[in-house]
């Protein structure tokens, strides 16, 4: 029988290293899924045959369709995702997320799963990124979507049957930071986004580098600072909001468009554009810096202010107030949203009107204009609305009023042959400051009133029977006030050596206040192309100089009343038979003469009015002192020389 080999025993310092071996923690592995459809717990489908666990790393790599379903809690030390879709209502936890490209959300219709990263994510800004579905991917650490012109989607809610489900959710986290470096090049673009309030910043989103991010639903509670390029949430069928803080640098511009601040505020040392659809700014959010509407409308609501304001077309509503240093208003709308009182806009500075469009401030809207403005020079038209009714409620008339110690410069027409209109309703262009009227053509005003200077220095002004003038108004030489319907009445001061023309016989030149050829105390002649009234509570006021005198030629008829005032140069000299032809006319009707004459000159009244039946002429009949040993008297006696304070 033969004798077995006797087997060595393993020393114990040996064994000691086994067990310890044995003993120690695994090491972290990277995992690689090696494509196809799958489960995440399928050890076949990772590159270790095993599964990834909490210590370890994984990367999914599609170069087409395929996706990984989760459907319970894992968690990850980094997952790279470079393609292909991780999907199921499992929840991930990792430490990072580098995302490159594919899919995170459900595969099918159904609730979608959650990912939270505790660390840095990064996001690939030349690629296309889809949180999808249902899915919730929670940003607990600061993360960085580098440059370029790709796109970071985040999906809407959507109904599969008659069921309906969430949209996807990115959610920046309270404390992180989510910095955007922007495009690839200042004419580039990357997207965001793509449902209803699918982005919700909880932390600091910081846009930087080129180009333009376009947002499609933002929910912003947190800080959106725009340090450079173009932030813009875009305008479509995503409904965006802010309630937190927005900081615009300077050079920066925010784009908006279906958006709503509910509160918080915009501190805007760059440019805020409207660019369509609805936008609101609520009583409780607070605006600044310069503002720009081009497209869709936007609702102010409770006391904002503002720098400098451009309208270039669409709509400013609400029913709050807006103060601007300034405003451009190129095109659209100051209105309110519906049968409601009107938003009202102060401009605090220069304003500028583009005459060559249509501008409108309807509705019972109102702007205020508190600085020098400007009309320039076009056949366009700046429409103010009257007054209306809705149901049983009456509303007032939108309003266009020029401030006290302003000037508003209304540049004319095109053209010689062109025309402007302004205004559309009764009293709702204003003038408590001075209109000039200057440049070439005709502008049509309609509901004008005026209680400062209206001053027609060149052209036409042509106006409708609702002109209220309590002021003065100015018509010089070569210039015209053009009835458009109606009688033209006077309860001011018209003056000037221009031409008044009513809009046919049937209606009359009224004048209620003082009408005087010239200027107060300047001689001048006054032309009226059809017929003048003079009523009772108004007055003809007649400067005699020494080598002039006013002169009215009407060239239809003449029908007297009120006081005819004659006012006398101090170095005039009177001789008893000189003679002035004040007024010329087609014929006087119906006999009429004035209700007094007064003589506000040297001494005691020298003349007698002779009224004849195509002129009206005033006839010295009494001596009348020496200029000179007048005015010795009426100097030596204390005796003030009688003035009559210019109505307003």
């Amino acid at each position: 029988m033969k004798r077995q080999a006797k087997q060595p025993v393993p020393s114990l310092s040996l064994i000691a290293l086994t067990v310890a071996a044995l003993c120690q923690p695994a090491a972290a592995a990277d995992y690689i899924w090696q494509g196809g459809d799958g489960q995440w717990l399928d050890a076949s489908k990772w590159t270790l045959l095993g599964v990834p666990g909490a210590g370890d790393t994984a990367t999914i790599n599609f170069t087409s369709t395929g996706s990984v379903d989760l459907h319970d809690t894992r968690s990850l030390d980094r997952l790279t995702m470079n393609g292909g879709r991780l999907g199921g209502n499992g929840t991930l936890n990792l430490g990072s997320l580098v995302f490159n490209g594919g899919a995170l959300g459900a595969t099918s219709f159904g609730s979608g799963g959650t990912i939270n990263v505790s660390d840095a994510t990064t996001f690939n800004g030349n690629g296309a990124q889809d949180v999808a579905l249902s899915q919730r991917l929670n940003l607990n650490g600061n993360s960085t979507w580098t440059a370029g012109n790709g796109r970071l989607a985040v999906d809407g809610a959507y109904s599969a049957g008659n069921t309906s489900y969430p949209g996807a959710l990115l959610r920046i986290g309270t404390g992180t930071t989510f910095t955007d470096e922007g495009a690839a090049s200042s004419n580039g673009y990357k997207v965001l986004g793509g449902g209803d309030y699918t982005v919700i910043n909880e932390g600091t989103y910081q846009r930087n580098g080129l180009g333009t991010t376009w947002a499609r639903g933002l929910d912003n509670r947190g800080v959106l600072n725009v340090q450079s390029g173009i932030f813009a949430v875009e305008s479509g069928n995503w409904l965006s909001t802010s309630s937190g803080q927005v900081n615009v640098a300077q050079g920066a511009e925010l784009w908006l468009a279906n958006t709503t601040f509910t509160g918080g505020s915009i501190n805007n040392a760059g440019k805020v554009m409207v660019i369509g659809n609805d936008s609101h700014v609520q009583a409780a959010a607070s605006i600044s810096g310069q503002w720009q509407i081009d497209r869709g409308r936007l609702f102010v609501q409770g006391q904002q202010r503002i720098g400098a304001f451009t309208l270039n077309g669409g709509d400013l509503t609400g029913q709050g107030t807006l103060t601007v240093d300034s405003l451009e208003f190129n095109a659209g709308k100051v209105t309110n949203p519906s049968f409601l009182t009107g938003l009202r806009l102060d401009v605090q500075g220069t304003a500028r009107f583009d005459g060559s469009n249509l501008l409108r401030i309807e509705s019972s809207a109102q702007l205020q204009l508190n600085g020098n403005s400007t009309w320039t020079a076009g056949n366009g038209r700046l429409a103010v609305d009257g007054a209306y009714s809705a149901g049983n409620t009456s509303y007032p008339s939108a309003l266009l009023r020029i401030g006290t110690g302003t000037t508003f410069t209304d540049e004319g027409a095109a053209s010689s042959n062109g025309y402007k209109v302004l205004g559309g309703g009764t009293a709702t262009v204003v003038n408590n400051g001075t209109y000039i009227r200057s440049g070439l053509g005709t502008t049509e005003a309609y509901g004008l009133s005026n209680a400062g200077l209206l001053d027609l220095t060149e052209g036409a002004l042509a106006v409708d029977s609702t002109l209220v003038n309590t002021g003065t108004l100015n018509i010089r030489t070569g210039t015209m006030l053009q009835g458009l319907s109606g009688s033209i009445r006077n309860d001011g001061l018209l003056q000037g050596d221009g031409t008044v023309r009513t809009v046919d016989l049937r209606h009359a030149l009224v004048n209620a206040g003082t009408l005087t050829p010239g200027s107060l105390g300047s001689a001048g002649q006054l032309q009226v192309d059809g017929d003048l009234t003079l009523l009772g509570a108004g007055a003809l006021r007649i400067d005699l100089a020494a080598n002039a005198h006013d002169l009215v030629n009407i060239t239809s008829d003449m029908r007297l009343g009120g006081t005819l005032q004659i006012w006398a140069s101090p170095t005039l000299e009177l001789h008893t038979g000189d003679s002035f032809v004040v007024a010329t006319y087609g014929q006087r009707l119906d006999g009429s003469t004035f209700d007094q004459v007064l003589w506000l000159g040297q001494g005691g009244n020298p003349f007698s009015v002779e009224y004849g039946d195509h002129a009206l002429t005033l006839r010295v009949t009494a001596a009348v002192p020496e200029p000179s040993i007048a005015m010795m008297l009426l100097l030596g006696l204390g005796v003030a020389v009688p003035v009559v304070r210019r109505r307003r």
